[in-house]
């Protein structure tokens, strides 16, 4: 085959990319791996580690090619029948095609050189990271440690907000020595005087604008865990969470099969949310709270269900007021935010959405906003969690 009858083939197939792509499937969290990630996109550790992991071949270090589909304005096109693919950046214009069969790729200036791709795992095709990183713009990290053996790859972009150290902080720090964590790694925000967090659970247009005010008012901060539904039905005040600088995390509601958690069933609802959450403000989050989390089902959620959990890189938070009975009164809902605040060594203040807790809310925040000695703060998930299983005080 002669080179322009190659570029006219590549032309047809970058415009499938334009009119009628078939791009690889979207992203969703599977169960849980039994290993530590080995690959890393952005803040978030890649989400089919387990069945797609990072490959040493040689000096080189190989990805997924689907991985790239994960940054924004990135495309992946496949065409298995003819072993071709592409990478394309639908921003910038630039891309690159590749044909395993034939080992050679064109990129969109027309050049055409020698490439060698790889088919692996499921068949997926496998691409040299450096290389391809390049030529997008696109920052890789290889971070070998010294401690416990294990290799991982980071690919980033200007969205990425967290240094590779500190994201083997929360996945993997074994990987890490003292010497290896830079100095700039905060597990908790800094904050003058005591540090207060404020939760509350799904959206319900009565009370969530209401409550919104409120933290807007005082200045205050807080962390909203929310369903697939109060994200799909909700996206306006989805994104005025967002944009005025408040956390987002997930609310799983769990089904149980007798005195056990149904995993897959809360793996799939975690990953439904985060997908609406990544097409809505092109954001992941890795912070939960789920039902069984309480102290009266600590026993089935404290064992395989809850390493499994932290094996997918998901930080449990629960709260340590007692505010979620609701037949309380405003007063006494007002009364328990407030000793919660100012007698926890960690306050984590959850507000139901009732009537009686907004006006009990507004109240305490009011009376709380006069006093210096307090800071409120959104959840990171970099964080140390706070749960009734390990660390709630």
């Amino acid at each position: 085959m002669n080179k322009t009858v190659k570029r006219i083939l590549y032309a047809v197939f970058a415009l499938l990319l334009v009119v009628g792509s078939i791009p690889v499937s979207a992203p969703r969290v599977d169960a849980a791996a039994s290993v530590v990630p080995t690959l890393y996109c952005n803040d978030e550790a890649w989400y089919k580690d387990s069945d797609l992991p990072l490959v040493r071949y040689y000096s080189s270090y190989l990805v997924p090619v689907s991985i790239f589909s994960m940054f924004e304005g990135y495309e992946v096109v496949v065409d298995r029948r003819e072993g071709e693919f592409m990478i394309a950046n639908r921003v910038t214009g630039v891309y690159m095609t590749f044909n395993y069969k034939d080992s050679y790729a064109m990129n969109d200036k027309g050049e055409e050189f020698y490439f060698i791709s790889h088919r692996m795992y499921s068949s997926e095709y496998y691409v040299p990271a450096d290389t391809v990183c390049e030529y997008f713009g696109l920052d890789c990290e290889v971070y070998s440690s010294t401690y416990d053996g294990s290799v991982c790859l980071r690919i980033s972009d200007s969205a990425a907000t967290e240094s590779l150290a500190q994201l083997l902080l929360h996945y993997n720090p074994a990987a890490l020595g003292v010497e290896t964590t830079p100095s700039d790694t905060k597990i908790e925000p800094y904050a003058k005087g005591k540090k207060v967090y404020l939760t509350f659970n799904g959206i319900d247009p009565r009370y969530t604008e209401r409550i919104l005010n409120v933290l807007r008012q005082h200045g205050m901060k807080g962390t909203f865990f929310l369903t697939e539904k109060d994200i799909k039905e909700n996206p306006e005040t989805v994104i005025r969470i967002y944009t005025e600088g408040h956390a987002i995390g997930i609310y799983v509601e769990t089904v149980t099969e007798g005195p056990t958690l149904n995993f897959d069933d809360a793996m799939n609802q975690l990953g439904r949310a985060n997908q609406m959450l990544f097409q809505l403000l092109k954001i992941r989050t890795r912070l939960i709270r789920t039902d069984l989390s309480a102290t009266d089902t600590t026993r089935i959620l404290a064992g395989v269900h809850y390493e499994n959990l932290k094996y997918c890189g998901y930080v449990l938070w629960n709260h340590n007021n007692s505010s979620y009975i609701y037949n309380y009164t405003e007063e006494s809902v007002r009364l328990d935010i407030l000793q919660t605040v100012t007698g926890r060594q960690t306050p984590v203040v959850y507000v139901p959405n009732t009537e009686y807790c907004t006006l009990a809310f507004a109240s305490a925040m009011e009376e709380l906003s006069k006093n210096e000695s307090y800071t409120f703060l959104a959840i990171s998930a970099s964080m140390r969690e706070y749960n009734y299983i390990e660390t709630i005080q």
